[in-house]
């Protein structure tokens, strides 16, 4: 993921000290108010101090370690072991589910090293977790793709993350200008009253997956499956969008996007993915000059998203994307499939 430490909302926040209890990363990590002397005292008996409920964190546990640059050639894993044991036993005592830590290293090459390592560990250490956890690791996307080759060659495993970025958004002075209705009915019938549906598939783009891709499959002709295949033949990542043809629909294009497949209730990894796919989609909108889009309820169906935090989150991406002041995009309508339940729940939000 993209930004700094401070902004995570992990459970746990791993951060590298040096012996002066500074920060290794410079200020990235704020570490005000913990008294050194007593950090001090408790870094001596152990390889990790816990601090619970830190100032100037969104963590529940910052947990501390001393990191002083390391010989690789002559380094053992035994240290990264030693850390990796405190964090599983952290997480589990506590009921923790989601770990923060930095990938960071313009002042220290070697963390990279003994964090990709540590990540390894974790892995390797997973049959101890009571239940699934998220690692959040926060740098560029070279070392996060540096990281997963790195754990694909030590695990002899296939492609283990996934890569997540924050859409740039724009700001302009205007008035809001964007309608946004919530409707009850079929995404698939509104193909006659907006330029754009949005529709939810895997990352294979394999639309015989899921009844309403394989209606609108039934009702845009094959040419949609066939462009899906000739544009995006990797298929595409979590957090991404395929843009096809119509077909045989009368609006003018289909964005595919790609959900992180079960929803996470801790950290806010899953409502993150939500949120960047609708400001993606939006800004591709606009991009075409499309004037109009409808979105079904996103993950609200067999993938279990909550529809409240469903609501909160797509309204919330509306009314962020709404600050950049679009010329062309000018109306976005959340359709509702026959659930009264659902429908209620985000109308609600809509009025909020």
């Amino acid at each position: 993921m993209s930004g700094t430490l401070n902004s995570c909302k992990a459970d746990i926040i791993l951060c590298p000290v040096n012996k002066e209890l500074k920060p290794v990363f410079d200020s990235e990590v704020l570490l005000g108010g913990l008294n050194k002397e007593e950090l001090d005292e408790e870094l001596q008996k152990d390889d990790v101090v816990r601090i619970y409920n830190p100032e100037n964190f969104n963590c529940h546990c910052l947990l501390l370690t001393v990191f002083e640059d390391l010989n690789i050639k002559n380094h053992s894993d035994f240290r990264e072991q030693k850390v990796a044991t405190q964090v599983i036993h952290t997480l589990v005592t506590n009921g923790f589910r989601s770990l923060g830590i930095s990938l960071k290293n313009n002042k220290s090459p070697e963390w990279k090293m003994f964090a990709f390592k540590l990540v390894t560990c974790l892995l390797k250490s997973k049959s101890e977790l009571k239940s699934p956890v998220v690692v959040y690791c926060f740098d560029a996307v070279d070392e996060f793709d540096s990281l997963d080759d790195y754990i694909q060659r030590e695990l002899n495993n296939d492609k283990y993350l996934v890569p997540i970025t924050t859409e740039h958004l724009e700001y302009k002075e205007g008035e809001k200008s964007i309608e946004v209705l919530v409707e009850q009915g079929s995404i698939l019938d509104y193909d006659a009253k907006v330029d754009v549906l949005i529709n939810s598939v895997g990352v294979s783009l394999n639309l015989r997956n899921g009844i309403v891709s394989q209606k609108l499959v039934e009702k845009a002709g094959k040419s949609v499956q066939d462009k899906c295949k000739e544009n995006y033949k990797n298929g595409i990542n979590i957090g991404d969008i395929a843009i096809t043809s119509a077909g045989h629909m009368i609006c003018q294009k289909i964005f595919h996007v790609a959900l992180y497949i079960n929803f996470v209730c801790d950290g806010n990894i899953s409502t993150e993915i939500l949120k960047n796919i609708v400001i993606r989609c939006l800004k591709a909108a606009e991009k075409s000059e499309m004037t109009s889009i409808a979105f079904p309820a996103l993950g609200t169906g067999t993938l279990g998203y909550p529809p409240c935090l469903v609501a909160k989150t797509m309204f919330a991406a509306v009314d962020e994307y709404e600050k950049t002041n679009p010329t062309y995009l000018k109306r976005v309508v959340f359709v509702v499939f026959e659930d009264n339940v659902v429908f209620q729940v985000i109308t609600s939000k809509s009025v909020q």
